[in-house]
């Protein structure tokens, strides 16, 4: 399972913590986890069309999600399932729609 942090977000965590370059830290301490910014409009876990990692948001495993959590409070919390493409992992952000329809005679 993976789940989206807004890349925002995990920009200011990165400086903070020194995470993508292995410096040291600096800036301030982020503020709770906000992923509103990737919902629909008036969804609570519903993503909006057409975001994109990198630009938008980054994966983190369960584990790392939940440390996350626990030291910085904030959500919704966004997971994902993985699957697995020959040697490379797929995430699906949006899942698989299907509509049922019964006909009766």
């Amino acid at each position: 399972m993976y789940y989206l942090v807004d890349a925002a977000w995990w920009l200011m965590w990165s400086d903070y913590v020194g995470f993508e370059d292995g410096s040291e830290a600096r800036g301030s301490r982020p503020n709770e986890i906000d992923n509103s910014s990737l919902l629909a409009p008036g969804s609570t876990a519903k993503l909006r069309p057409y975001i994109n990692e990198g630009r938008d948001h980054v994966f983190v495993l369960h584990d790392e999600w939940e440390l996350l959590r626990s030291w910085y409070g904030g959500g919704p919390a966004l997971p994902r399932r993985g699957i697995t493409q020959g040697s490379t992992a797929v995430v699906e952000l949006y899942g698989l729609t299907l509509k049922v329809y019964r006909h009766t005679t």
